[in-house]
């Protein structure tokens, strides 16, 4: 079972993965969902907010394949911004910045938080 993850002070919004892991739930600070995440055939690994509660990577994988993923989201605005392949599954994440650290077994990935598309 995948426990509720709280928010920091900073952020609107907390990360909840449903308990089957198939969703995560973006909850506003009253604990009402303000986004629904479906991730198809992918599962949450891992959840890790950031110490400012402004950001969160989610960890996923592909079920029954070796194929992983890490998703960004901004948790002042209640939404996703980055998904990136990975080799591996994620240990850990670092924040620096306006970047995520990835901490994989073999290594790092550093990868923005912020969404690189035009608004």
């Amino acid at each position: 079972m995948v426990a509720p993850t709280p928010s920091a002070p900073g952020g609107t919004c907390r990360v909840q993965p449903s308990p089957d892991r198939q969703s995560m739930s973006l909850l506003g600070p009253d604990g009402q969902p303000r986004r629904h995440l479906p991730l198809g055939d992918f599962r949450v690994q891992q959840v890790v907010h950031s110490p400012d509660g402004m950001w969160a990577v989610a960890y996923t994988k592909l079920r029954g394949e070796p194929q992983f993923a890490a998703m960004t989201l901004d948790l002042t605005r209640c939404e996703t911004t980055n998904t990136v392949d990975l080799p591996e599954a994620g240990e850990d994440v670092r924040f620096e910045g306006d970047s995520a650290v990835l901490q994989l077994a073999k290594g790092e990935r550093r990868v923005r938080l912020a969404s690189t598309r035009v608004r």
